[in-house]
């Protein structure tokens, strides 16, 4: 069996695996949600350290799943999830960086007032933090970059199957048969 067959015949995995990848992106981020009590407070130092902490421990799974949603969408060629998923991750890896930021501001600003006791564990814990997020950012990204490549290519590929297979363009002609024909009496 061919690729192409194997592919057609798989076609009904498509839907189990977008509905795979949604359960991989929110799942983690609603446990997250109700582990801080549903309650957002970004006004409060504190808060937004502990809370983005908790999400830089949770984000590798939404980036599988992420992961996950571009490939069913390049596998089984669908040409709307491929063109706006990649956007999506790229979107993300942005977002991810900005909360990059803001992690490592409000947690210097947190380390300062700490004992000295706990600086040690913390700042172990905010470069550990700091990491995860620029390797899902990185990660988001490179993601983003390969599947617009891949809808690029596509589209490409499209475009000249569509040129070398129409049936209703004219046929070659010589510029001797256009003389001929321009030459002659009925032409």
């Amino acid at each position: 069996m061919e690729l192409g067959d194997r592919l057609r015949a798989s076609r009904p995995l498509a839907a189990p695996l977008y509905a795979v990848a949604a359960l991989l992106v929110v799942t983690p981020l609603t446990q997250l949600a109700a582990s801080l009590g549903w309650r957002v407070m970004p006004g409060s130092m504190q808060w937004r350290t502990g809370a983005l902490g908790l999400l830089a421990s949770a984000i590798l799974t939404p980036t599988l799943g992420m992961l996950v949603a571009v490939l069913t969408a390049v596998v089984y060629d669908h040409r709307l999830a491929r063109r706006i998923l990649p956007l999506l991750c790229g979107l993300v890896a942005l977002g991810l960086l900005a909360l990059l930021g803001l992690f490592v501001l409000d947690g210097l600003q947190m380390r300062a007032v700490l004992t000295a006791r706990f600086r040690p564990q913390f700042t172990n814990s905010l470069i550990q933090g700091a990491v995860v997020y620029a390797l899902n950012a990185a990660a988001l990204a490179t993601i983003c970059v390969g599947a617009l490549r891949v809808d690029r290519r596509a589209r490409r590929i499209a475009r000249a199957t569509q040129r070398t297979h129409r049936p209703e363009d004219p046929l070659l002609v010589s510029p001797a048969a256009e003389n001929l024909a321009a030459n002659h009496p009925n032409g």
